[in-house]
């Protein structure tokens, strides 16, 4: 592979990312990413020697399929609801340590000054939106949380039970609006493109690979 492509591409195409996930001798989940030379050859030295990078995880749920009409029609959230606050608690520790990191590494703090109030406005609107849900399908919950991770810089998967119908509307959904928020696209188009993305983009492949047809 080489660097000019990113070091994806090898000598019979595409390469596969590996991922292997196992548990250690204090039962943490250990994850294990393969890289490519050029990904490697990136790395700082303690990284390349084996130091492990601690995670964060954080989990948001809200269910918006029949079954969770039911819940929400018998009042039975309760679970839903500590799982979406335990989680936005992490996500506000998170946010915390890495304002403080802009305050104290930055050489210049003051030039993060328009990310920090953004990202404190953000992390606001999460927490209320998750403290004011309760028996209703607020998808916001969704989009919020992708939002704020992806200002963090944390990596962030959404997806359903079965990891197709639903998650492609999420993915399709979040790539629309990306286009708007980073590529100049207008937002009066954002709709159509999520439209054609889910009838003619990439998500059939996951579709196939999930119900092996399509």
């Amino acid at each position: 592979s080489s660097c000019a492509d990113g070091g994806l591409l090898g000598d019979s195409g595409l390469i596969e990312p590996r991922v292997s996930v196992t548990r250690g001798q204090a039962r943490e989940l250990l994850i294990e990413l393969w890289l490519t030379k050029c990904q490697w050859d990136r790395l700082p030295e303690a990284l390349q020697g084996g130091t492990p990078v601690r995670c964060v995880l954080s989990f948001i749920s809200q269910g918006i399929n029949a079954q969770q009409t039911v819940a929400n029609a018998m009042g039975v959230t309760e679970l839903q609801e500590i799982i979406n606050s335990d989680s936005v608690r992490v996500l506000r520790r998170y946010h915390d340590a890495y304002r403080d990191y802009l305050n104290t590494c930055a050489a210049q703090p003051s030039r993060y000054r328009k990310e920090r109030e953004e990202l404190e406005q953000l992390m606001r609107t999460v927490e209320q939106t998750v403290r004011n849900s309760h028996s209703e399908k607020n998808t916001e919950i969704i989009t919020l949380s992708e939002q704020l991770v992806r200002r963090l810089h944390g990596g962030r998967i959404t997806s359903c039970k079965s990891a197709k119908d639903r998650t492609s509307m999420a993915v399709t959904a979040e790539q629309a609006r990306l286009l708007v928020e980073q590529h100049g696209v207008d937002a009066n188009e954002a709709d159509g493109l999520a439209d054609e993305m889910r009838t003619y983009g990439v998500r059939w492949l996951n579709m196939r690979k999930n119900v092996h047809k399509g």
